[in-house]
C-alpha cells in the first residue's frame, strides 16, 4: 500500500491539515486531519521602545488633524501592540490610559478592546468606565455606502463603545501595509 501524501496549508494555523494520498487504486482522495500544529517563533529583540498606550494620545494633545489622529489609533497601535511580546502587550493593557474628554477616548478603548481580543489577552478594565462609550454613535465613515458597511461589519468592540471605524481599515495584521509617521 503506498502513500504518497502532500501536506498543505489552507487559510493559516486555524485550517485543519489537509492531505492528499495516493491510494492502492490509484485515485487521489482528499483526507482532513487534525489542524496543523502552530509554529512557535523565538521573538527578536527589535529594539524598540515598550509599548505604552497613552503615547497614542500624542494627536490629541498636540492638535493634530483628526485624519492624522484617527490613524494613528486605527492603524498605528495595532501594528505597534503586534510586534511587542506578549509580556509587553499585557503589561500595556495594564497600564491606564487617562481620559481626553473627546471621542476619541472611546475609538482607543474600543480599538485597545479589540486588539487585546485578537491577541488572546483579557481586556482591560479601564476600557469598561463609562467615559469611554460615546452617547450618540459615531460612524467614521463620509459617504452612506462606508457608513452602512462600517455599521454592518465593524467588530464588536467598535459597536460596543459607539465609535465606529472604517473596518476597511482593520486589516487582518493589525495595521496598515506600508510604515506611516504623522505631519508634524
Amino acid at each position: 500500500m503506498g502513500r504518497n501524501a502532500e501536506p498543505t496549508r489552507r487559510f493559516g494555523a486555524l485550517a485543519p491539515l489537509v492531505v492528499m494520498a495516493q491510494h492502492d487504486d490509484d485515485e487521489r482522495r482528499e483526507h482532513i486531519g487534525d489542524p496543523a500544529p502552530l509554529v512557535m517563533l523565538p521573538q527578536l529583540d527589535t529594539g524598540l521602545p515598550p509599548l505604552v498606550l497613552a503615547d497614542f494620545l500624542q494627536g490629541i494633545e498636540e492638535g493634530w488633524p483628526e485624519e492624522d489622529v484617527y490613524r494613528w489609533i486605527v492603524c498605528q497601535l495595532p501594528r505597534s501592540f503586534h510586534g511587542s511580546r506578549p509580556e509587553e502587550q499585557r503589561a500595556a493593557l495594564a497600564a491606564r490610559v487617562p481620559l481626553t474628554g473627546t471621542k476619541w477616548d472611546a475609538l482607543l478603548a474600543a480599538m485597545v478592546e479589540h486588539v487585546a481580543w485578537l491577541h488572546g489577552h483579557e481586556s482591560p478594565a479601564w476600557v469598561d468606565d463609562p467615559e469611554r462609550f460615546l452617547d450618540t454613535t459615531w460612524v467614521v465613515a463620509d459617504t452612506p455606502w462606508t457608513r452602512l458597511y462600517a455599521v454592518m461589519f465593524a467588530p464588536a468592540a467598535f459597536l460596543r463603545h459607539g465609535a465606529i471605524p472604517d473596518p476597511r481599515d482593520l486589516d487582518a495584521r493589525g495595521g496598515e501595509r506600508f510604515a506611516w509617521t504623522p505631519w508634524p
